[in-house]
């Protein structure tokens, strides 16, 4: 029978007394992965702990160089029906070198930062031989934010990395534990 030597009892009470240090502060105990970080073609960028998701819709409707009209697809909708003055849609045309921009996506409000990222857009530009009828810009618009929302939960999903919340003391441990997992 062997006797446990001076050495490896210091060597077992040490990590005993570490053992029972890391249980009581809870580094131990597994943390919560709900700190959203989004990716995006431009870099990452640190959301915190998401509040709430949505989606945002922005158009505009310029023309030489200035814009004529511009807000949410339902504020433009507006305008754009009110300027038709009750005229079928569909046979009044924008300006020649009028130009839509429109852009739909998820809009964030997080514990760090709020955060808007474009997953749709169009860019269109009414000329003589393809004038844009205001009917066919309105359709466009519920077109581009139907797509938007239709893909909005598999876009949101591939934008968005969730870790620990670095207000937890156990950020750095998770951190070290994620890239070891990885």
């Amino acid at each position: 029978m062997s006797k446990i030597t001076a050495p490896i009892a210091t060597v077992i009470a040490a990590f005993m007394v570490c053992l029972t240090l890391l249980i009581a502060t809870g580094s131990l105990t597994p943390t919560p992965k709900n700190y959203a970080t989004v990716k995006f073609d431009g870099g990452y960028q640190k959301i915190g702990i998401i509040s709430s998701e949505s989606m945002f819709t922005q158009a505009s409707i310029e023309f030489n160089g200035s814009k004529s009209v511009s807000g949410s697809f339902n504020e433009v909708i507006d305008v754009l029906k009110n300027f038709a003055d009750g005229s079928d849609l569909s046979k009044r045309s924008l300006k020649t070198g009028s130009i839509l921009k429109a852009s739909a996506g998820i809009k964030w409000e997080g514990s760090s930062s709020n955060f808007k990222l474009t997953t749709d857009s169009i860019l269109k530009i009414s000329t003589e031989s393809k004038p844009l009828t205001i009917q066919s810009v309105i359709d466009d618009l519920y077109d581009l934010e139907a797509k938007a929302k239709a893909a909005r939960v598999s876009n949101s999903e591939s934008a968005l990395e969730f870790s620990a919340s670095p207000a937890n003391g156990t950020f750095l441990a998770s951190k070290i534990i994620n890239a070891l997992t990885k």
